[in-house]
């Protein structure tokens, strides 16, 4: 099948697929007046991947490779199911606050309604997510309570799969920014999503660094605490080993001397260590401090004099407590309380000073250790020099303590290396994960929805629709077994194509037929070549030099008795007499056409002469075409036709006619086409274009071509108009 073919279809139902394409863009249209608007709110965050970072570990700044795993971990990390689930929770939490009290005063007629509106708006609903929220943890679908929960979020549009499915995050390329994006039908709930996301992220990492911190210092601890009971043991075993030896000796008190160095070099290698250690961190700390003390500059004032009011608080309630006048004092206290609320500044503020207070706490510890580290260190120098002058008293020692000397020392090398360690992991675990994150786009509510795309989703309709229409046909045209086209059939069969007879409008009846191939003078394109088609059939029964000819197909329906009127007529163009007989006794539509009353049947009670066959021929309003019927019944010519029948004496009738023309009954369904064979010198084979060939059909093809000689060809009808020359 060619490619010319199928565009050939597609121009054939091009009503159809362009009307299938209207109505895709109108039902488009449609729709994008009824969906509902939606609000897109962006916020931008800087992971801080990229940044160098000072750290007591001694590593400098990162790779690309270290970058972009650290971004993709916060990517993960924002669509986790906590932080998404904590954002979900803060969102209901927040709905509840705001619309409690407008629920409480409505009235509900449906019971169910009424039922959940007080679950939801309920205080311990509140208290349970509050909780979460402050825990960190997720509901759990499998307690009844919290599943409750869960729906009411899910109803909400606040569940996990509705925010992982509405947000997009994309890194901007070549940094280690991102933009965080959330879509919603209310624009305030989209500005929360993404501005709440970097707080969980925060909270959740911070919690998640703490928790892995923790679990290496406490590993390295446990290390530090076995090798300091190694070192215990040989020091132990060396003083023992001492007074078991007694005797006070030059070399005894130069030994003494060189281990008594020893050991306090190795003290004042740990204690500097420890001073370097708190430094550090004392540094690390006071960087944190610098950073929060520019967010919260604005609420000192505020914190000053909440201060003040909670000194004046508590002597009211000493006062109170003494037997002073209740009404008047409880009355200052709760006008100091109201004061106090007015004061406190926002929840946020008051964080970052907690956190700022908890930083100058740690920072004067750290600074205590560094001072006490300090003097302990010009305390071991001073030892260490004093010391110094005795160590060349003696010459050597015994071999058993200089074994026990190296081991310690040794040992105390491996402890003063753990030490240094266990100090990294804790100064590390007082350096907060997230001073390099920062939101640097804050979200805001959308005043304008997102653009509908009303004629991008027309044309992606319209266009689609198009594709799948055309798609479809075409499927459908190359699936299909069908004929066709005649070169298609010139592919099945190696028979001799007589006529190509294109499809006309309706089928023709007699006087209909008469003026089809007669014409009226007027031009039409499907008549004309209708006309033209059968003329070049009966050119070709006409050259072949048959006389006596069968009509057959394969199946039925096909249009035999359209091709016998329209040749019949044909042939009375050329003054040329026909002489039609019925023999389709299972289907006698030429009977019926012609309206005779003498059957084929009746020949039986006949003698097979020509004068007695006479009889049966009936006479048409068209001198040049008679015909012969049949009754019709479930029967074949061998079973209602005696042996000499009059078929067997056609001959007799061709002085008085140019051409017999027989119609048999399609060979699929019928054996009579086969028995009909043999009357007549020629048989033509009908085939229409809307016919599926099958396997069986296949033989009964074979069948026709090995008739050899008696096969005259093959008329193709019902094709339609645009393939009659494919």
């Amino acid at each position: 099948m060619d490619i010319a073919y199928l565009l050939r279809v597609l121009w054939r139902r091009k009503f159809i697929i362009l009307g299938v394409t209207a109505l895709a863009a109108v039902l488009a249209f449609a729709f994008s007046l009824t969906r509902p608007k939606f609000y897109t709110s962006t916020a931008q965050y800087s992971t801080g991947a990229g940044s160098q970072k000072v750290s007591l570990s001694g590593n400098g700044g990162v790779g690309w490779a270290e970058t972009e795993i650290s971004v993709n971990n916060v990517i993960a990390t924002f669509k986790s199911p906590t932080v998404l689930g904590m954002v979900s929770y803060r969102l209901l939490l927040n709905d509840i606050e705001k619309y409690k009290n407008e629920i409480s005063k409505q009235t509900f007629t449906d019971e169910s309604k009424r039922e959940l509106m007080q679950f939801i708006y309920s205080d311990s609903t509140a208290s349970v997510l509050s909780d979460k929220i402050a825990k960190q943890e997720v509901l759990d679908p499998t307690k009844p309570y919290e599943k409750r929960i869960i729906d009411a979020v899910d109803l909400y549009g606040f569940g996990y799969n509705t925010l992982s499915s509405n947000i997009k995050i994309n890194r901007i390329p070549s940094t280690d920014y991102i933009d965080v994006a959330y879509r919603s039908g209310d624009p305030n709930n989209s500005a929360a999503v993404v501005n709440t996301l970097g707080i969980e992220y925060l909270r959740f990492n911070e919690n998640l660094s703490s928790q892995r911190g923790k679990q290496t210092a406490d590993t390295i601890g446990s290390v530090m605490q076995a090798q300091q009971r190694r070192v215990d043991s040989l020091t132990n075993l060396l003083i023992d080993e001492k007074k078991r030896q007694g005797a006070i000796k030059p070399e005894d008190v130069s030994a003494t001397a060189f281990q008594t160095q020893n050991q306090l070099e190795t003290r004042l290698t740990e204690e500097k260590a420890r001073y370097n250690t708190a430094s550090a961190t004392y540094e690390s700390l006071k960087k944190q401090l610098d950073i929060l003390s520019g967010t919260v500059s604005s609420s000192i004032g505020a914190t000053d004099e909440v201060i003040k009011l909670q000194s004046q608080k508590r002597e009211l309630i000493s006062k109170l407590n003494q037997g002073g006048n209740d009404a008047d004092l409880r009355a200052q206290i709760d006008q100091i309380n109201r004061k106090i609320a007015s004061n406190a500044g926002t929840p946020t503020n008051m964080r970052r000073k907690e956190k700022i207070d908890d930083l100058n706490l740690q920072l004067a510890e750290q600074q205590g250790v560094i001072n006490a580290s300090s003097k302990t260190i010009n305390e071991l120098e001073s030892q260490i020099r004093s010391v110094s002058g005795k160590t060349n008293l003696g010459a050597g020692s015994e071999i058993k303590l200089t074994t026990l000397w190296s081991s310690l020392d040794m040992e105390n090398r491996q402890l003063v290396q753990i030490k240094d360690k266990y100090f990294q992991a804790q100064g590390m675990l007082k350096e907060s994960p997230n001073t390099n994150f920062r939101q640097t786009l804050v979200g805001q509510p959308s005043s304008t929805p997102d653009p509908d795309k009303r004629l991008v989703n027309m044309g992606v309709a319209g266009a689609s629709a198009f594709m799948v229409t055309s798609f479809l046909f075409l499927l459908g045209a190359l699936l299909s077994n069908a004929i066709k086209t005649p070169s298609f059939f010139r592919k099945l069969t190696d028979m001799k194509l007589l006529a190509v007879v294109n499809k006309l409008n309706k089928r023709k009846g007699m006087q209909e037929m008469s003026q089809v191939i007669a014409g009226d003078g007027t031009r039409n394109l499907a008549t004309d070549h209708f006309r033209e088609a059968m003329r070049k059939l009966r050119f070709s029964i006409e050259s072949s030099g048959k006389r006596k000819i069968l009509f057959t197909s394969l199946k039925p329906d096909t249009g035999k008795t359209t091709m016998i009127l329209a040749l019949a007529h044909t042939m009375k163009l050329s003054s040329k007499k026909v002489l039609l007989i019925d023999t389709n006794f299972s289907h006698n539509s030429l009977s019926q056409v012609y309206g005779v009353q003498a059957f084929l049947e009746d020949s039986a009670k006949m003698h097979p002469q020509a004068e007695h066959v006479r009889k049966l021929i009936s006479k048409t309003d068209d001198p040049f075409i008679d015909v012969i019927g049949s009754r019709g019944g479930a029967y074949t010519p061998s079973e209602i036709l005696p042996h000499h029948n009059l078929l067997g004496h056609l001959d007799e009738l061709l002085p008085e006619y140019d051409h017999i023309i027989l119609e048999g009954p399609a060979l699929n369904n019928h054996a009579d086409t086969q028995e009909l064979i043999r009357y007549v010198d020629g048989v033509i084979a009908v085939f229409s274009a809307d016919e599926q060939i099958t396997p069986s059909d296949n033989m009964l093809i074979q069948y026709l071509e090995d008739l050899d000689q008696k096969l005259v060809g093959a008329v193709l009808n019902d094709v339609d108009l645009q393939d009659v020359d494919a």
